[in-house]
């Protein structure tokens, strides 16, 4: 059983604390001297009062209680009168003291003290402890490493597709598990697929219901803890569904009889019709509501935050009104990351996901500077490690590469399930498997298991230069 301390100034709050939380132990600081007489004990939690009386914790403030809580420990913030709390400014601590994204849930103290709502909060009190401790990183140790399965090309709907799916699926299972033994993790299943593009062949709908099942099968057999929100994907070429656009974009003259574009005008909303059935298939599979919000602002995962890792997620893909593909980010998205990358906790391993190679990453605004000179400012910004695309579907390249002042490594996956001839020469299905070594914390080393040569490949000087 898990035991959490109580950190508050009212002890007549005690009995309902009990009756609420009664699947953990709780143990209660209701003074500031209980509070430092307890801080040093290694509890699994801490729920936090916020607002405190000068009786109980005398001179002590919800900033200098923060501060003592060790770090890397989840937190649930409770208050009777946030409006105060807001007004005070209290939660702007939370970001300078580096415990904002230990934060597991915010109540409020009338509702817990409600007997129609304890059952609400006690299952959401629940269902948050159960993904920081199980299915996230909470049980990771602070030495422990992390296996990352990086997959591209899958390409639902190609009529090259090799037939039999699921025997591909079962030699890619095997296969990793044994790349897994090869690099010595004690572990059977991967903690995270990143899925860099290309999942459908067209865009449509039927398409992603077949990808969807395979993949579902594919987390259950290789997932940790079944998590699908650690299955991270991109879009690739391939998931921009013209039919799904057509509607916004053309419109049929029934004088002349026949179908006009509405505008030479480019819009976005005809590219957001393209990428709907890619969205809605993301969000089915794992949650990840960012797409159908908005399929081309980046997305930065800082979920991992507390953990050493970070990912950016990049969706280049859209037409002009030629109906050609158009490649690059908005020159605002690319603003957005690279003033996002100053809130961001330094010394993290900070990984890309695309479809496309580094290269292809400028602002597609004709009076930006150049692609060369926006991709050193965006790696440079986040000091990224990893770059991780697909698309080529060609032999798998894994280097590093110094894009702006530091290395970075940079993998190319191969495709995963295409007959030969759609293959650049030589060339066939594949995968990568990489480790990221981990200590007190933070990454210090990726290294991945090169079938060809039979090693382990170190990359350890990425962090150290």
């Amino acid at each position: 059983m898990k035991k959490f301390l109580v950190i508050d100034d009212s002890q007549d709050r005690k009995s309902s604390y009990n009756r609420v939380f009664n699947f953990i132990e709780l143990d209660f600081a209701f003074t500031k001297k209980e509070f430092l007489e307890k801080i040093d004990i290694n509890y699994d939690g801490y729920f936090v009062d916020i607002i405190y009386e000068p009786e109980s914790y005398e001179d002590f403030s919800f900033q200098q209680i923060l501060g003592k809580i060790p770090e890397k420990k989840p937190i649930f913030l409770i208050s009777s009168k946030w409006e105060i709390a807001m007004d005070q400014m209290k939660m702007k601590s939370l970001r300078t003291c580096g415990k904002f994204n230990d934060v597991l849930g915010y109540f409020s103290w009338k509702t817990i003290n409600e007997r129609n709502q304890e059952e609400y909060v006690r299952d959401f009190a629940k269902e948050q402890m159960a993904h920081y401790f199980d299915m996230a990183f909470g049980a990771f140790g602070e030495n422990q490493s992390i296996s990352i399965l990086q997959i591209s090309d899958i390409e639902f709907g190609n009529p090259h597709q090799i037939s039999n799916v699921e025997t591909e699926q079962a030699n890619l299972i095997s296969m990793v598990r044994k790349y897994l033994r090869n690099l010595n993790m004690n572990n059977t299943k991967v903690d995270f697929i990143c899925i860099c593009g290309d999942i459908a062949y067209t865009g449509e709908q039927i398409q992603y219901t077949n990808a969807s099942k395979w993949l579902k099968n594919l987390g259950e057999q290789l997932l940790t803890n079944n998590n699908f929100e650690n299955m991270l994907i991109v879009p690739g070429n391939h998931d921009y569904c013209f039919d799904a656009a057509a509607g916004n974009y053309l419109y049929y003259d029934k004088d002349e009889k026949e179908y006009k574009k509405r505008s030479n005008n480019y819009t976005l909303k005809y590219n957001e019709h393209a990428m709907y059935n890619f969205a809605k298939f993301v969000y089915e599979l794992n949650g990840e509501v960012s797409y159908l919000l908005s399929p081309y602002k980046p997305i930065i995962k800082r979920t991992y935050e507390n953990y050493g890792l970070n990912f950016i997620l990049l969706n280049p893909v859209r037409t002009n009104y030629r109906k050609e593909f158009v490649y690059g980010l908005e020159d605002n998205d690319m603003k957005h990351l690279i003033e996002a990358s100053g809130d961001m906790e330094k010394n993290m391993c900070n990984i890309v996901l695309s479809h496309f190679a580094p290269e292809k990453y400028s602002t597609i605004d004709p009076t930006s500077d150049s692609t060369s000179k926006n991709i050193r400012e965006f790696a440079d910004a986040f000091q990224l490690k990893g770059w991780f695309y697909g698309h080529a579907h060609d032999n798998e390249s894994i280097d590093d590469r110094k894009i702006g002042e530091n290395k970075v490594l940079v993998s190319r996956s191969q495709s995963l399930m295409l007959e030969n001839g759609q293959h650049c020469e030589g060339s066939g299905n594949g995968f990568t498997l990489f480790k990221l070594y981990r200590e007190e914390g933070k990454v210090v080393n990726i290294s991945y298991y090169d079938e060809r040569k039979q090693k382990e490949e170190n990359y350890k000087r990425l962090f150290s230069q």
